[in-house]
């Protein structure tokens, strides 16, 4: 029998190698979790309002709103803009660090909308850290309509301010559905939070459709660069490799079959 060339004896594990990467291509991306603890920008006083694209480098933008309407899971609820951004609090309350965050004053309290530049999986913050009479916060998972500024329930979750330890200061959220708007809902005061937590939906490689309805104010972020460019198909990946595969087995059995090696027998 004759020997195998030295080039072909690695084909099967290169093989093995590429069809790993084929599947590789057929798996979700890892999705990207992200904290924010307001400690930047920091601010000179104990009260900034500061812009709602601040920390657009992170995912997310805020506006400060007023809710009416009545939540419930697939309820519609309209969300009157108050005003672009939200306030930064440097004092006791914080959680993590010194700065906490919360919704802008705009002539009494209000609720914080955040508008996020992916889908998420899960959200969560930390309630600030004051010890008070209890109130009502909600942190409320949203959809975008078709009519502008009003949003569908997706999920929300109820806790009272007045809770300055785990579990519960902390409101999070991690619907079957993924969503692109949260809101902070502070009810019937003035209210503050820490330590914002999410988690991007995972990326699926085929095309991806952006975000649908209305984007509340000029501050969003337009969706990150070749969102909307269409990644080729895992079977179109697998196919090109396995026909890599064919074409180098095909070159290497004739070049065998005109080697006069290939034509003695084996020492």
């Amino acid at each position: 029998m004759p020997k195998p060339c030295r080039a072909t004896r690695g084909l099967p594990r290169l093989a093995t190698l590429l069809a790993c990467v084929a599947f590789a291509c057929t798996l979700p991306a890892t999705a990207r979790a992200v904290l924010i603890d307001f400690e930047s920008p920091a601010i000179a006083g104990t009260v900034a309002d500061i812009p709602g694209d601040s920390l657009a480098a992170q995912g997310i933008a805020f506006r400060t709103v007023r809710l009416s309407g009545t939540v419930g899971i697939g309820a519609v609820v309209t969300l009157a803009p108050i005003a672009d951004g939200l306030r930064i609090y440097r004092d006791a309350s914080a959680i993590s660090g010194r700065q906490g965050a919360g919704p802008a004053q705009g002539g009494g309290y209000n609720d914080l909308l955040m508008r996020f530049d992916r889908p998420l999986r899960s959200l969560s913050l930390t309630s600030d850290d004051m010890v008070e009479t209890p109130n009502p916060l909600r942190l409320i998972a949203l959809a975008a309509t078709e009519t502008t500024d009003r949003f569908r329930v997706v999920d929300f979750v109820e806790a009272f301010d007045d809770a300055i330890a785990a579990p519960g200061n902390l409101l999070a959220l991690a619907p079957s559905a993924s969503f692109d708007f949260a809101l902070f809902e502070v009810r019937n005061q003035q209210e503050g939070f820490d330590d914002l937590s999410f988690a991007f939906a995972a990326v699926d490689p085929s095309p991806g459709t952006p975000p649908t309805g209305p984007v509340p104010g000029p501050t969003n972020p337009r969706p990150p660069p070749g969102m909307d460019v269409p990644a080729p198909s895992s079977l179109s990946v697998l196919a090109g490799l396995l026909g890599g595969l064919a074409i180098m087995g095909g070159r290497e059995a004739a070049r065998r079959r005109r080697s006069p090696a290939a034509l003695s027998p084996a020492a």
